[in-house]
């Protein structure tokens, strides 16, 4: 005996259930990290990005904008995540957090993408932002933590 589960039609309005999930992913923003790079360092890196990118008026449409945000991930002496080096993984990026457009077309009128390398969003995951590190105290000297060996029962 097979018993039938109810089956809602193709075109029903999701429900409320897998509406509240949708609405509980997180929410990409643009929070930044320390400051933990020489100002000489941002100089040399921006003017690799405007030697490879080349110097006209900037980037104007979404690919041209992941193309940039690829360029200035590739001369950040892996400082940022390389995922974003492909254009694939920026335009998604794009997609999921519009007003990272808008904050690298300011940096590319600015002629500096210092700010753009302090976003904790475009660095390695193991990068903390600035609101976490003063949120998180810090270890107690005074704990000592044993590892298990290996192999041990």
């Amino acid at each position: 005996m097979t018993s039938k589960r109810p089956h809602s039609p193709p075109d029903s309005p999701p429900s409320q259930a897998s509406r509240a999930r949708v609405s509980e992913a997180p929410k990409l923003t643009l929070t930044s990290v320390s400051d933990d790079i020489d100002p000489r360092t941002h100089i040399a890196m921006d003017e690799s990005v405007f030697a490879t990118f080349g110097g006209g008026h900037g980037p104007h449409n979404p690919t041209q904008v992941a193309l940039l945000l690829s360029v200035i991930t590739i001369t950040s002496d892996n400082i940022l995540d390389q995922q974003y080096s492909d254009i694939k993984a920026g335009l998604q990026l794009l997609r999921e957090l519009p007003e990272l457009e808008a904050e690298l077309k300011t940096a590319w009128k600015a002629r500096s993408f210092r700010s753009i390398r302090y976003l904790q969003i475009l660095r390695p995951s193991n990068v903390k932002s600035e609101s976490s590190e003063q949120m998180s105290p810090p270890p107690d000297p005074h704990v000592v933590h044993h590892k298990k060996p290996v192999g041990v029962i």
